[in-house]
């Protein structure tokens, strides 16, 4: 996960258009969890991101 403040030389237009290859390239480079593990959905978020109840 990263977001506008970890990687500001990603746009939001960046992250809608090209998560999906760098999340597919991701997966091919970690095999561990390529055998169960499936993306359903991303995000795309401006500024800084927490995850509720783990922040």
């Amino acid at each position: 996960m990263t977001d506008s403040n970890m990687t500001p030389e990603i746009s939001m237009m960046q992250c809608a258009i090209g998560a999906q290859a760098g999340l597919a390239k991701w997966m091919g480079e970690h095999p561990i969890y390529h055998v169960n593990w499936r993306i359903e959905r991303y995000k795309c978020v401006p500024g800084h991101y927490e995850i509720k109840g783990h922040a």
